[in-house]
């Protein structure tokens, strides 16, 4: 679970200007993404209760989970581990993990719960680090750990994998923010054209995946009408043969 520590610098570096350019991509994509869901519980799991993705209340009952307690946080946000979450079996229909794999000290438990409390039929969205990115180039080359070169970098083939083995079945995978991260203003809005470029070629190298899944209930296959054959009532008929005879008037 990350520290207080790490959390100031992963808040401090949201405050930079690509920092805020990708949460603002973040929040779109979830956005969009979430206008198609539907039940009544939705369960946030954050970085942070100040750099929420999800602001709007997709649900009518919602909760946030966040790895620290910080001054300030809404009614709605309850301290948990990334590994153990205070909600029971089967009683949430969508769930966002923001980042959440990327920093987990055990990113297959994080997953583990993810899958105990869906509902069958429950949608997950993960929001994570591309490491076939620039980004994950940054996090190779970074000598430092602040901020997000903190994170693990989890490949989305291999989250596909992991989601597989917990009976979760992917239904959407898209790249997002293909800028490089750079600090400067200047130099993303020279390089606006690339947030332009990837979306339309479908270029796997944006700086963060959204990932959509949704828990299979396993052990269930539809049923097949079974016909049942029924005699007919009485006697069985059995053809005869009637001799014709031809009328003797005709």
């Amino acid at each position: 679970m990350p520290g207080l520590t790490a959390i100031n610098e992963f808040e401090h570096w949201y405050q930079g200007p690509i920092g805020r350019a990708l949460l603002a991509a973040e929040r779109v994509a979830l956005r969009q993404a979430l206008d198609q869901c539907h039940g009544m519980v939705q369960v946030n799991v954050w970085i942070s209760h100040r750099l929420p993705v999800a602001t709007e209340a997709m649900l009518p009952y919602r909760c946030d989970l966040v790895p620290v307690w910080a001054e300030g946080m809404p009614d709605s946000a309850v301290v948990a581990r990334y590994t153990e979450w205070p909600v029971a079996n089967e009683c949430v229909d969508v769930l966002v993990l923001h980042h959440s794999l990327d920093f987990s000290e055990s990113p297959h438990q994080t997953l583990r719960e993810a899958q105990r409390v869906l509902r069958p039929g429950g949608q997950l969205f993960v929001v994570g680090f591309n490491p076939w990115s620039t980004w994950g180039m940054r996090k190779l080359l970074s000598r430092g750990r602040k901020g997000p070169w903190a994170g693990h970098f989890i490949s989305p083939g291999r989250l596909k994998d992991w989601l597989c083995l917990l009976d979760f079945e992917l239904t959407e995978k898209a790249h997002h923010f293909f800028l490089p991260p750079l600090g400067s203003f200047s130099w993303l809005s020279k390089l606006a054209f690339l947030d332009r470029i990837g979306p339309r070629l479908r270029l796997p190298t944006g700086a963060f995946y959204l990932l959509q899944a949704i828990k299979r209930v396993p052990g269930v296959m539809p049923l097949r009408p079974q016909w049942k054959k029924r005699t007919l009532a009485g006697s069985s008929v059995v053809p005869q043969v009637v001799p014709f005879k031809p009328n003797e008037d005709c």
